[in-house]
């Protein structure tokens, strides 16, 4: 899978090479195949302008996710997110980092998280990726 990695925030860096090898290692745990996968990190405000333009709410998100067909993806995520979470979270930056990037990959993979139970399954999947298990469709 060709995978992309850009930073688009002004301040917050990243460690974008420690990402790349662990989105390869997941994608091989996943039941789906992606032939060009693109992550892009932004900010609030131009998330917030994504998340308006996509789904008509003009708030911030952690991340989106944009499956185009034919094996062609795109995650965004929001490093001014992840950086609040991980605070409230008592998680790590990079921690969180991976677990937007474990959530994007498994929505690509067909799990959901509207309802409880598809939240549950989701957040049991997280895990199963995050500590390198194999995940099966839902």
């Amino acid at each position: 899978m060709k995978t992309s990695l850009r930073n688009r925030h002004r301040n917050l860096r990243p460690a974008l090479a420690s990402l790349r090898p662990l989105i390869r290692r997941w994608e091989k745990l996943l039941p789906i195949r992606l032939s060009e996968l693109s992550v892009v990190f932004l900010d609030d405000a131009e998330m917030s302008d994504l998340h308006d333009r996509l789904m008509a709410d003009p708030t911030p998100t952690d991340i989106l996710t944009l499956d185009y067909g034919k094996g062609m993806a795109e995650i965004f995520i929001s490093l001014d997110t992840a950086k609040r979470q991980a605070v409230e979270q008592g998680n790590s930056f990079a921690g969180e980092l991976r677990l937007y990037l474990v959530h994007g990959l498994l929505h690509l993979s067909g799990f959901g998280d509207k309802t409880p139970s598809q939240r549950k399954q989701m957040r049991s999947a997280e895990q199963q990726l995050l500590h390198n298990e194999k995940i099966k469709a839902p």
